[in-house]
């Protein structure tokens, strides 16, 4: 009975993905990517970016449908623009130099993803629509603010409260701290954090990806190997985009 209804299922989930993606597009998606290309939508795509005092940090967003990206913008908050892999983005009177590092899947179930896809505009359109302003940690602030980190969780993870994914009990915190970061949003859509150490160097050995995936990838897994196991991290925490090292 139980196998029968897994069936069933599995059947419905297959129809969703055929009905909202096309026979073509219900393959398994690639799970690391190096530029940005058609049907990537619900993709996070990292960038190095540095700020008009200089300072470095990593910056990610989502794709969209149209190959758009939805952002966090420090200065600006929220925003939908053109995707742009390296250059000076100039936008409302700010200047972000930007350097594209890598995409990652969200989700490697194509009925997942479906699924996930068909309802990633609604939840774009929302926050979008509210103008809500950039902060570097949630709280800074009176009201809804979101960093980068914090835009594409919340998309990844959705809740009731914008301020607060819905974090899954299995993600990471590497630095151990009371935040998560963009690294911790790398290992997990990565899976590394789900590895053995051991699995790690293997994986990264045969690891088909760009070279900055693979140099990001072994410098958090070696730093994440150094405070294994990790304590299960509360469901509510604030969220900040980490500068990189």
């Amino acid at each position: 009975m139980f196998e029968l209804a897994f069936k069933l299922a599995f059947k419905c989930l297959v129809l969703v993905c055929l009905a909202a993606l096309g026979p073509d597009l219900c393959a398994a998606p690639q799970p690391m990517v190096s530029a940005m290309h058609a049907n990537q939508a619900g993709y996070v795509h990292f960038w190095e970016m540095t700020l008009a005092n200089g300072e470095l940090e990593t910056q990610v967003g989502m794709a969209l449908q149209d190959q758009r990206i939805v952002w966090s913008l420090p200065g600006l908050g929220v925003r939908v623009t053109p995707f742009m892999a390296n250059g000076v983005l100039a936008l409302e009177g700010q200047r972000f130099q930007l350097r594209y590092r890598y995409g990652l899947a969200p989700l490697l179930s194509p009925q997942a993803l479906a699924v996930f896809r068909q309802s990633l505009l609604r939840r774009v359109a929302v926050i979008v629509g509210r103008r809500i302003p950039y902060c570097p940690l949630n709280g800074e602030r009176p009201g809804v603010c979101m960093s980068c980190m914090a835009l594409v969780s919340q998309l990844l993870f959705p809740a009731q409260r914008l301020d607060y994914p819905q974090f899954p009990p299995q993600f990471p915190r590497v630095a151990g701290e009371s935040y998560y970061t963009t690294e911790d949003l790398l290992l997990y859509l990565s899976g590394f954090d789900r590895l053995p150490s051991t699995a790690r160097d293997a994986q990264l050995a045969q690891l088909q990806a760009s070279p900055a995936l693979r140099e990001d990838l072994l410098r958090l897994t070696e730093r994440y190997a150094e405070v294994l196991p990790l304590a299960a991290p509360p469901t509510a925490v604030p969220t900040q985009a980490r500068p990189r090292r």
